[in-house]
């Protein structure tokens, strides 16, 4: 087996994707090479994992010359022409994805073509077309405005004033769509780089977006175009302030709650959006509200309408990405969902890229006979997961050096702890208070372990005493149980 990047690119195709280039590949007006053809077929023979031992440079260079001879050279040209084609093919295919874009270029060619009868047909038909909101629509829809506009600028005289002031509402109406569109996407740009700063200790301070959101005053734009079309101002003005004023609630159910009865007007892909930032909201409330337990259960309604509408998907991505499959697994956990979280694990794991459910279904099955304190079984799957490249080591790690804790395995438990400060310590992508909290939790747990290895050095009501007055430990709740456990078995 050898890699090339052209497996990796077939790897995210879908069965159906794969039947679309063969049929790409067999037009003439794109590719005029058989040999192409040839090519790509002995390569899908081996879709989707590309890892079988008889796909060799010898072995494809053989079954798809025309000679029947090796030729490496010859072989390296050609992957990289098919390549080409590919990428081509995957960029046709977002093309018609966009039906909205693709109309836009067909009235921008008829324009330039004074084909303006037949122009004035389709933008009729097209105006009506397209109704569901997202930016895309909003940029498209500006588009198409200044292309009527430019429309009847060229081919139409103003007559009378009305026809002036016709004019003017043209330009009035792009504006709006530019307006809108950009208030969308400024604040889905400030609100991802304050989140991204945030996680990483960066100063967000004096990035030029602060200023610019500042800037904004959404009551007033409103006020100013006072229209029924103003739906995605509102969001986003309900989204910018549920973030500024995270300890006022209020703001945050505002926001869900226009989300739902506007869901009509907006796209999949939009619906998907606001999703994704009420999942954001929750989690940043678990980390900094003293009543987390009612975000606990918030977030996990929210995790239920984001599967059963497959907010997951979008014209991106059609796969349930691992991080988000993650993060429902360990919040059903969480909140002892265990039959809800087998049925999770069972149905979605088929949802996430092909090449890496073995592995994430491995690591969920370690994760959920951990909670329910089969420990031997977990260790099984455990034993299963393949660590290269694996996306959360961190996550095994801690769950390992706890498991061989309640196996009464202490001196691994030690080395995995000293294994896992290192990793930590080398690590330079971890945020400097994440390596804070879970290396305090790493100190105190290994206080723990040498106490019940006969160091009595600790005293257990100290420890827990100084474990609940720290503010930056991780598992704190954890930690707690198990002290009280011990302070209860010593007396």
């Amino acid at each position: 087996m050898f890699k090339h990047n052209i497996f990796d690119l077939l790897r995210s195709f879908s069965a159906n994707e794969i039947k679309k280039l063969e049929l790409f590949l067999k037009s003439p007006y794109v590719n005029g090479s058989e040999k192409m053809l040839t090519l790509y077929r002995e390569i899908v023979k081996y879709y989707p994992d590309f890892n079988d031992k008889d796909l060799t440079k010898h072995s494809l260079s053989v079954k798809s010359s025309t000679s029947g001879r090796h030729n490496e050279s010859t072989l390296r040209d050609a992957l990289s022409e098919l390549m080409k084609l590919t990428l081509k093919f995957l960029s046709v295919s977002n093309f018609e994805k966009d039906s909205f874009a693709g109309e836009n270029f067909l009235l921008d060619e008829l324009l330039q073509r004074n084909a303006y009868r037949l122009f004035e047909k389709r933008i009729k038909s097209a105006s009506v077309s397209y109704k569901q909101i997202d930016a895309k629509y909003l940029y498209n829809k500006y588009w198409q405005d200044t292309l009527l506009f430019n429309f009847d600028f060229t081919y139409k005289k103003v007559l009378h004033k009305k026809d002036a002031s016709e004019r003017i509402d043209l330009l009035k109406s792009a504006s709006f769509d530019l307006l809108k569109f950009y208030i969308a996407e400024i604040v889905s740009l400030h609100l991802n780089s304050k989140i991204l700063s945030n996680k990483y200790n960066i100063d967000y301070s004096k990035n030029p977006l602060v200023l610019i959101v500042k800037g904004l005053n959404l009551d007033i734009l409103l006020k100013m175009y006072d229209s029924k079309d103003a739906v995605i101002l509102y969001i986003y003005k309900y989204l910018l302030e549920a973030f500024d004023n995270l300890n006022d609630e209020k703001s945050y159910f505002l926001y869900r709650k226009y989300i739902e009865d506007n869901k009509n007007y907006l796209s999949h892909d939009e619906m998907a959006f606001h999703y994704n930032w009420m999942v954001n909201y929750c989690i940043l409330k678990k980390k900094s509200s003293l009543h987390r337990n009612a975000f606990d259960e918030e977030l996990f309604s929210i995790y239920n309408i984001f599967l059963i509408n497959k907010y997951y998907q979008d014209k991106k991505n059609m796969h349930l990405s691992v991080e988000l499959y993650r993060d429902i697994m360990i919040q059903g956990l969480y909140l002892k969902q265990y039959k809800w979280t087998y049925e999770f694990i069972n149905k979605y794991s088929s949802e996430v890229s092909p090449s890496k459910r073995e592995n994430l279904l491995n690591f969920s099955y370690t994760y959920y006979y951990s909670h329910l304190g089969d420990y031997h079984k977990a260790f099984e799957y455990y034993g299963k997961i393949v660590m290269n490249n694996f996306v959360f080591k961190y996550d095994i790690k801690n769950l390992v050096t706890k498991m061989y804790y309640e196996l009464d395995y202490f001196e691994e438990a030690l080395c995995e702890i000293k294994s896992f400060k290192e990793f930590l310590r080398n690590n330079s992508l971890v945020p400097q208070l994440r390596k804070t909290r879970t290396g305090n939790y790493l100190k105190y747990f290994e206080k723990l372990i040498l106490y019940k290895l006969g160091n009595r050095s600790s005293d257990l009501g100290y420890l827990k005493k100084r474990i609940i007055g720290d503010i930056n430990v991780s598992y704190k709740e954890w930690l707690i149980i198990k002290i009280d456990i011990l302070i209860g078995s010593v007396k």
